[in-house]
């Protein structure tokens, strides 16, 4: 949806957020794994020990954090432009 609203983002931020995303939900696909060091049924969350920095976790999910906010923002701007008729029918209605 971002992509189609906002097709002039040529710097591949959309695709760097997507491929993080991607990359977490591979890792944990239900978001329990990094809560919970062992699931409903007693399997370990990761099978294999698993180093992870928390540090360049914590970094990565604020600047995700920061381009998904900042999207939430211009789309309710654009919808707001939108219905009060300020916007060029070229974007695609939310």
């Amino acid at each position: 949806m971002l992509e189609r609203q906002f097709p002039e983002d040529t710097d591949g931020e959309a695709d760097a957020v997507e491929n993080c995303l991607t990359e977490l939900a591979r890792l944990d696909p239900r978001s329990e794994n990094f809560r919970y060091p062992e699931g409903a049924c007693g399997v370990s969350a990761f099978p294999s020990p698993v180093r992870l920095n928390i540090r360049t976790i914590r970094e990565v999910m604020n600047r995700i954090d920061g381009y998904l906010s900042g999207s939430y923002d211009c789309l309710a701007a654009r919808l707001r432009d939108l219905r009060a008729g300020n916007l060029e029918s070229r974007y695609t209605p939310v």
